[in-house]
């Protein structure tokens, strides 16, 4: 994903940041079950980002899946 087309925010991090928190909010509609900014990640239906481990990314990078 295109953190920084997708917010307008010209900040690689905070907008993957701004972006992993768009990708939790619509989850439900949208269908992700995971996503990964930085070294974070989120599961669908969980309360809270928990370390990511191997599928840490790369800090700007959002991975939803």
């Amino acid at each position: 994903m295109d953190a920084q087309a997708l917010t307008g925010i010209s900040d690689p991090v905070r907008a993957a940041w701004a972006a992993g928190q768009w990708a939790v909010a619509t989850a439900s509609e949208s269908g992700a079950r995971i996503v990964v900014v930085g070294g974070q990640l989120w599961e669908n239906r969980s309360l809270e980002w928990v370390d990511a481990g191997d599928l840490g990314q790369a800090d700007g990078s959002v991975l939803i899946g």
